[in-house]
């Protein structure tokens, strides 16, 4: 009875699932006999399969295949370089230089040129912080001693008008960011508003009066028939005018170089892509306000024709002149300030050609500052410079 009864038992566990008991180790966990019977089969294919070898994939490429696919991009290469924009972004140039430049900078200054670079960019800028009233008049007077300190500096190194000290001038004059320089800094004849140098009756008789008023000729060019026409010239003294008969080659200006179709086809050229430009306020080294600008390589083949004229003109060696022409647009109330353009980037010849507004053109000596003359250079005009 009792093999009779060990035998059903035996049969009962392996029809049904029963749960099995660990009396031994008296523990409350149930184990299932399915269940440790599919962890051994699960162990066992786990070995199985780390015993079959890995397979391995071998990916065939045809050389003659390849050899075409190269042949191709090389082929596409230069037809990619082709269609590269000739215009060399002077944007970006100028934003990574800006960016670059004021990393020197200490921290203070830091992140005030950042704050005016995305103000620059159309940020809202930040309010002013809270001063005390007594701090505040000490800064305005330091402010204004400070103007008037560079205001008399300008006006010995640049003025050909000697100026008494006590002429009367405005309490209130705009700051030059707005266009309205006034009689300050840049001006020497006149007043600038707006961007436009503006002359009264008093200015013009004082001009004629005391100072000398010459015509200057460049000489006649005898390596072509093409002769440069009188424009008048402003000389501080008579010093400057001996300096520049000596010389005469060193400042040529040539009044109406462009014809009416040659000026049109420049202007129609430029006007397509420099329209798509936003006038800058604000330049890399502080020498333009109100500007915008480019460099272009490839030109139209009538206004290549006019460069390549002006280059065998201007340049003793036409080969080794930069391959880029600078385009440069003055806004209606911008303009160029004092500075010297460095040989090591412009050579030593310059020559350029004025379009669209007449315009003023003032040259100081480096050392002498009262050495100086101004050019009136109108449109269609061409400089050269050595």
């Amino acid at each position: 009875i009792a093999t009779m009864s060990r035998h059903v038992d035996d049969i009962r566990n392996m029809l049904f699932d029963e749960p099995d008991f660990d009396s031994d180790n008296n523990d409350d966990e149930i184990k299932s006999k399915t269940v440790r019977r599919k962890q051994r089969k699960k162990l066992q294919k786990q070995l199985e399969e780390k015993k079959k070898p890995s397979v391995e994939t071998i990916a065939f490429r045809d050389p003659s295949k390849k050899k075409k696919i190269l042949n191709k991009s090389n082929t596409s290469s230069p037809v990619s370089q082709q269609n590269e924009n000739v215009e060399f972004d002077l944007e970006k140039a100028r934003f990574d230089v800006h960016k670059f430049g004021i990393k020197g900078f200490e921290k203070s200054k830091y992140e005030d040129a950042r704050v005016a670079l995305a103000v620059g960019l159309g940020a809202k800028p930040p309010k002013r912080k809270f001063i005390n009233y007594r701090e505040l008049i000490e800064q305005n007077r330091a402010k204004k001693a400070k103007e008037k300190e560079e205001e008399e500096n300008a006006r010995l190194l640049g003025d050909i008008f000697h100026k008494s000290p006590n002429n009367k001038q405005k309490s209130k004059q705009k700051r030059i960011g707005e266009g309205d320089v006034g009689s300050m800094r840049f001006s020497s004849v006149g007043k600038f508003q707006g961007g436009v140098l503006k002359l009264t009756d008093k200015d013009i008789s004082n001009l004629l009066k005391q100072h000398s008023y010459r015509l200057y000729s460049s000489q006649v060019i005898s390596s072509s028939s093409l002769k440069s026409n009188p424009s008048n010239i402003i000389y501080s003294s008579q010093k400057v005018a001996d300096l520049l008969q000596k010389q005469s080659n060193c400042l040529q200006i040539f009044d109406n170089y462009l014809t009416d179709n040659e000026n049109n086809n420049f202007l129609k050229e430029i006007d397509g892509y420099m329209k798509r430009k936003r006038y800058e306020y604000s330049h890399w080294d502080n020498a333009i306000h109100g500007y915008r600008e480019s460099e272009r390589s490839e030109w139209t083949p009538e206004n290549q024709q006019v460069l390549s004229h002006i280059r065998q003109l201007a340049f003793d060696d036409p080969t080794q002149t930069l391959v880029h022409v600078h385009v440069l647009d003055i806004a209606k109330d911008g303009y160029i300030k004092p500075h010297i353009d460095a040989i090591r980037y412009c050579g030593t010849t310059i020559a350029g050609l004025s379009l669209l507004s007449s315009c003023v053109m003032r040259f100081v000596h480096k050392d002498d500052k009262t050495l100086s003359i101004d050019v009136l250079l109108k449109p269609k005009s061409l400089y050269i410079i050595k």
